[in-house]
């Protein structure tokens, strides 16, 4: 899994079994699997994302 906010992500993101977008950066949306979106408390809002893909993740 991989999270990225930008252009310099593309070959991670192509690289990994599933990556997610932190953010809004356009060029990235074709090879995120899913989006975090900027808000208030950004870090928790990823560390929540990070820890439901590894219980949804468990749970196949």
């Amino acid at each position: 899994m991989a999270f990225g906010n930008d252009q310099n992500d593309i070959q991670l993101f192509k690289n990994s079994l599933y990556a997610v977008q932190v953010g809004d950066f356009p060029g990235l949306r074709d090879y995120a699997d899913e989006q975090v979106a900027f808000q208030e408390n950004l870090p928790k809002a990823v560390a929540a994302r990070i820890l439901q893909k590894f219980a949804d993740f468990r749970e196949k």
